[in-house]
């Protein structure tokens, strides 16, 4: 684990409860972390990191990291982000967080999608806007 950060909570959690830490950036700074229980998923240590939205999709059940992607929603294409999220099985935890530029090239469908995995706010944020959310 990385020692800058520390993602255990002062207290233990209840059971069936999970701790995370997520750390989301706005501008050009990339110091967006991901963390899941005492494991660093997503970071510029481990330089899985990028502009725009940076997921992580991990088993609910056996808390397993599946896959790790970002999105860059300014120069890149929001077919690549549909592509990366739409085959998720069920029980797949989706940790979401922004970097920089969250939404310019997010339409109608991407907007839809995360409203479906539980992102109240998937209609709002604007440009620069720093977003995270944990979907299932």
């Amino acid at each position: 684990m990385d020692q800058e950060v520390q993602v255990w909570p002062a207290q233990p959690c209840p059971e069936e409860h999970l701790a995370f830490r997520m750390v989301s950036e706005a501008a050009n700074i990339f110091e967006l972390k991901i963390c899941l229980e005492d494991r660093m998923l997503m970071s510029p240590v481990k330089d899985n990191v990028g502009p725009g939205l940076n997921i992580v999709l991990v088993n609910g059940v056996i808390l397993e990291l599946i896959e790790t992607g970002a999105s860059n929603m300014w120069a890149g294409d929001v077919n690549d982000l549909l592509k990366f999220i739409r085959p998720l099985h069920e029980g797949t935890l989706v940790f979401v967080a922004s970097c920089n530029d969250p939404v310019t090239k997010m339409n109608e469908e991407t907007r839809k999608l995360f409203s479906e995995l539980s992102s109240r706010n998937a209609k709002e944020p604007a440009f620069h806007d720093s977003w995270v959310f944990v979907g299932v």
